[in-house]
């Protein structure tokens, strides 16, 4: 199989590529690459999500159970980046099956508010970056001591998840960066906050063994 149209975040490999007449993608922050459904800007290396479909839906969006399940399955985060926005119209919608709307029923005052709030929202996000590489400080050539994964796990009434960060040592500093998230709406069955706390718990070392598997 003959590889083609090569992408790199390097100038210089780019360059190299372009002298050995490989079939290169142009080195230009204009022109959007898609990489696993996000938008990779090569230049500054970083991800952000890919919100077009999800925001032109949004033009048109009624105030109907049928209309918060269509624009909650446009949102593809597998990494968790946004967990914490989409976890809200999770519990929205859940709350609607509660309420008993049917699919084209106009919704009650409170979950209008909620959803319309949260329609508004998305468009903050179109802004947000995310660094592809974990290690930025290793643009300065400082030495690595040590890393270590963190795992945060916390639930409430509605809602359970889990965040993990890859937290690095150098020379000079100690560095921070985000890696994954993952959260679950809380059962309709009724359960205690230590029970919903467990089971963040779960997630987290699930979580974990996935981080352990693939980074480590």
């Amino acid at each position: 199989m003959n590889l083609r149209k090569w992408k790199t975040n390097s100038i210089e490999s780019s360059q190299k590529w372009e002298e050995s007449k490989f079939e290169n993608l142009t080195h230009n922050e204009a022109v959007p690459l898609k990489v696993l459904g996000l938008i990779w800007n090569t230049l500054t290396d970083e991800f952000k999500l890919n919100l077009s479909s999800l925001i032109d839906s949004l033009k048109n969006v009624k105030n109907t159970k049928r209309s918060v399940l269509r624009i909650s399955s446009k949102l593809f985060d597998p990494i968790g980046y946004i967990a914490i926005f989409t976890i809200r119209i999770k519990i929205i919608l859940q709350e609607i099956w509660e309420e008993g709307f049917d699919w084209d029923e106009e919704l009650g005052k409170d979950l209008r508010t909620k959803w319309e709030k949260w329609c508004k929202e998305v468009h903050s996000l179109v802004d947000l970056s995310i660094p592809r590489y974990y290690f930025k400080a290793d643009e300065s050539n400082e030495e690595f001591n040590e890393y270590q994964i963190v795992i945060f796990c916390d639930a409430s009434e509605r809602a359970y998840g889990a965040i993990a960060y890859i937290r690095y040592k150098t020379n000079s500093n100690f560095h921070v960066n985000f890696v994954s998230s993952k959260a679950r709406v809380a059962p309709l069955k009724k359960l205690s906050l230590p029970r919903l706390e467990l089971l963040a718990t779960l997630i987290g070392a699930r979580l974990l063994e996935t981080l352990s598997k693939v980074c480590l």
